[in-house]
């Protein structure tokens, strides 16, 4: 068996300009960031493509776990960090043309 170093990033993305969740139908849909590793990574959701940028997170980031069922407890942080994420910022790119 062989000895894998996996690295695991949590990743912010903020989508701006003109984009309609509901209109996209994007909620249970999964995503795809391609070219992570470049200075413009390309995010891929459903039929859309964002181009995007890295920028540093001011501020620490904490990611929680949604859950169903309401709890009496306070919400579990999956991960949290002092250091900076990353955080993609996407642009929307309409590859349909005009509608």
């Amino acid at each position: 068996m062989e000895d894998t170093d996996d690295v695991e990033m949590y990743v912010l993305v903020e989508l701006a300009g003109v984009v309609d969740a509901e209109g996209m139908k994007l909620e249970g849909k999964s995503g795809q960031i391609l070219g992570i590793d470049t200075a413009e990574p390309v995010l891929k959701l459903g039929s859309y493509l964002f181009t995007g940028e890295f920028k540093d997170v001011v501020g620490t980031c904490v990611v929680f776990e949604d859950g169903s069922e309401c709890t009496e407890s306070p919400r579990t942080s999956l991960a949290k960090s002092a250091k900076p994420l990353k955080q993609l910022k996407y642009f929307a790119l309409n590859r349909h043309g005009p509608r």
